[in-house]
């Protein structure tokens, strides 16, 4: 599968933090999309920063 052709970037501001998804289609039909990234999550993630580029690589979902 040539992931290339179905790359897609989606945004989402939770409070004063921008997160920016980088993954393929399928990843985020299975992210759905991302759910396990909330405010506490990213503030976890990120402390101070107001923005987190986030590869679905990255994301737990176990």
């Amino acid at each position: 599968m040539d992931s290339n052709e179905s790359v897609y970037e989606t945004e989402r501001t939770i409070g004063e933090i921008r997160v920016i998804v980088n993954c393929c289609y399928d990843e985020l039909l299975l992210l759905d999309p991302f759910p396990l990234i909330t405010e506490e999550v990213i503030t976890k993630l990120v402390g101070e920063k107001h923005e987190y580029h986030l590869a679905a690589s990255d994301v737990d979902t176990d």
